[in-house]
């Protein structure tokens, strides 16, 4: 267990470096102004005068730092003024000079050897300033001699230092916050007896060597079903208090970085203007049938279940991010094929072709049509249309090429296809299930072509070379 003083040493050591909290760091740094005041004799008043201006110059120096739009506001302020002065140039350009700089400031504040030039920069400044307007020989609160002056500066200046870093620091600029939750810890001490023994005396009977053994392994056994019984209480405290202390810190994370997040500038992936995914959603939607729903962006999750690999978090982390462009499916959520829309990053970028592979692996294995189409090259929109509904006329030529799926088999949870047939006595055709021959008892019924909707106009029954 460690030790609490150690504790408070190291906590108190990085308040100081790290300016947290920023009025322990005043007190502390108020130190020296006593003992410069012991030393050369000072009034208490004088003393108790100066401290309490140093205060409230430190806080006003907090707030400007807290919220940089008032420091940054007057440095583009004296800026655009400047501009107006020396050069006279145009009122509106000075103001957008001002606007620049201001937005320049914060800007440079995210960066980190940006972050330190400026905070230096602005310590020196700030530290003239109200050393000229208060502390000087013509300020309002005048220091007693050079002493005092010369620590002023050297303070006030790490003081700024100090609070600049403690305001990057929360906002998570300067360094990445540290957990505030800390998992408690536990301590149990288990006694563990041993083994049982027996003691004689010449009034008493004897225990024999059996009896004592039976005892002993008995005192085992209950030993045993004890310390199991509170290592699973152990185990489940410890998992309970993990899962709070994780969802505590993601929480907690989350919150620290809701300032990151803005809408998006479109729904589709890539450039908002002229967009390749829009133009194709557009072509499905004259292209295929009414009765069927273009889905963009289906999610990997949303198409496949893998079991109780789903607990492996590396497999998992990488196939949910993963989505299709777009899903063909029909009014039951069933789907019928998939649209992958492939750009010039599908031939170059090593880990997208591997991505590429994954998911066409996969989808062979399970049985599900995957069309691709190539957009590497910039083209027309007749163009596009044109090679979109050649892509799904070749993969999808005749109505055997799609999924129809068993209604049947569908109320009781199956997704069974179905398989379009002739009828031998008039040589109409239909559709069967194809569970039929092995699961008669489920007396799945046949679907008249009407019954299912073609999947664009004018696709066939089958093609001309096929035999039914």
């Amino acid at each position: 267990m460690s030790n609490i003083g150690d504790d408070i040493a190291t906590g108190s050591l990085i308040g100081i470096i790290l300016g947290i909290p920023i009025f322990v760091g005043i007190a502390i740094l108020a130190i020296p102004f006593i003992i410069i005041s012991g030393i050369s004799g000072v009034p208490m008043h004088i003393l108790i005068q100066s401290l309490l201006i140093f205060a409230v110059a430190v806080f006003l120096d907090w707030l400007f730092s807290r919220h940089q739009i008032i420091e940054n506001g007057i440095v583009g302020l004296i800026v655009g003024s400047l501009v107006h002065t020396y050069f006279q140039w145009h009122s509106v350009v000075c103001i957008l000079i001002g606007l620049a700089i201001v937005g320049l400031l914060f800007f440079v504040s995210y960066i980190k050897i940006g972050f330190w030039i400026k905070t230096i920069l602005f310590s020196v400044v700030v530290t003239f300033m109200v050393y000229v307007v208060l502390y000087s020989d013509v300020g309002l609160f005048p220091l007693p001699d050079r002493i005092w002056k010369i620590a002023f500066a050297i303070i006030f200046f790490l003081e700024n230092i100090f609070i600049r870093c403690a305001v990057a620091h929360d906002k998570g600029v300067l360094l990445e916050g540290h957990g505030e939750y800390k998992k408690e810890e536990y301590h149990y001490d288990v006694r563990q007896d041993g083994e049982a023994t027996a003691q004689t005396d010449n009034n008493e009977y004897q225990a024999n060597n059996s009896t004592i053994s039976e005892m002993n392994d008995l005192v085992r056994k209950i030993n045993a079903e004890v310390l199991d019984e509170q290592e699973k209480e152990i185990s489940t405290r410890d998992a309970g208090l993990s899962e709070i202390q994780e969802e505590m810190e993601t929480s907690a994370y989350l919150m620290d970085r809701v300032y990151l997040f803005s809408q998006k500038k479109s729904f589709w992936d890539g450039n908002p203007i002229n967009n390749m995914e829009e133009k194709v959603y557009s072509v499905l939607k004259s292209f295929i049938d009414t009765e069927y729903l273009i889905l963009p962006h289906v999610s990997f999750r949303e198409i496949f279940w893998w079991g109780d690999w789903k607990s492996e978090s590396k497999l998992t982390d990488r196939v949910t991010k993963m989505h299709f462009d777009f899903g063909i499916y029909n009014k039951e959520f069933q789907p019928i094929f998939f649209l992958e829309i492939q750009g010039k990053e599908h031939k170059e970028n090593p880990k997208v072709i591997e991505r590429d592979k994954f998911k066409a692996e996969v989808m062979k294995r399970c049985g599900m049509k995957l069309i691709t189409m190539d957009c590497s090259e910039p083209m027309p929109d007749s163009e596009i249309r044109e090679k979109v509904v050649a892509c799904i006329k070749k993969e999808v030529p005749a109505r055997k090429a799609y999924a129809v799926y068993c209604p049947n088999c569908k109320s009781r949870g199956k997704n069974s296809l179905m398989i379009l047939r002739r009828n031998k006595t008039d040589g109409t055709f239909f559709y069967g299930c194809s569970t039929y021959e092995e699961n008669k008892q489920d007396k799945c019924p046949t679907l008249n072509l009407d019954e299912v909707p073609p999947l664009y106009w004018g696709i066939p029954l089958f093609k001309e070379k096929d035999k039914l």
